[in-house]
């Protein structure tokens, strides 16, 4: 089984390195313009299904590929970003001075309305290993967010991958089989390049 693994396309909050978490901030037009790159990019790739993040910025890219494809776009609101709660809409340095920074500890997360890092890779994996069990021998594509999918291939790697960097239409190829995963391209935004 083939999966197709997105990062959504660039927002303005991604340009300004605001914290968006599970706010709804929709693609700008460099994001729009990516998500018809990925789509191109994707025309020559075959897919069976795709799902997508519930929130704007990853539906607006899986339907641009939707579209090219003539495949419907299923929404679903496991494959959000982690909640960031209070903190959303504030950069690194904003939280720093707002906050004195990211809180580390579980109770303070929860009075923050944050769910913590093991949360949000719980919630991704369950999903995308029941989307894998279902579609066995299928290729899907899921678009989904920076952290969240990190959190994943983190997770199927067996190790933090702190150098790894998540460009907005980054493509992460994994492929399933029982009953492990393969990683077999992350990041590839060679699509980018396309006129």
């Amino acid at each position: 089984m083939v999966l197709y693994l997105v990062r959504h396309g660039e927002t303005d909050w991604n340009r300004l390195k605001k914290i968006q978490g599970q706010t709804d901030v929709p693609l700008n037009e460099t994001g729009k313009e990516q998500a018809r790159k990925l789509a191109m990019r994707f025309s020559g790739i075959p897919v069976d299904f795709i799902y997508s993040s519930d929130l704007s910025r990853a539906y607006e890219t899986g339907a641009e590929v939707g579209r090219t494809l003539g495949i419907p776009v299923h929404a679903c609101d496991q494959l959000r970003e982690r909640s960031f709660g209070r903190l959303e809409g504030y950069t690194a340095e904003e939280i720093e001075r707002r906050f004195n920074g990211f809180p580390q500890e579980r109770e303070q997360m929860i009075a923050y309305g944050m769910e913590t890092k093991e949360e949000t890779e719980r919630r991704i994996y369950s999903r995308l290993k029941q989307l894998m069990e279902k579609h066995f021998r299928e290729k899907i594509l899921v678009v989904s967010h920076g952290g969240s999918i990190r959190s994943f291939v983190e997770n199927i790697a067996g190790e933090r991958l702190n150098q790894w960097k998540l460009d907005n239409t980054g493509i992460n190829h994994i492929i399933y089989q029982r009953p492990g995963w393969q990683v077999i391209k992350v990041n590839d935004i060679s699509h980018l390049n396309l006129k």
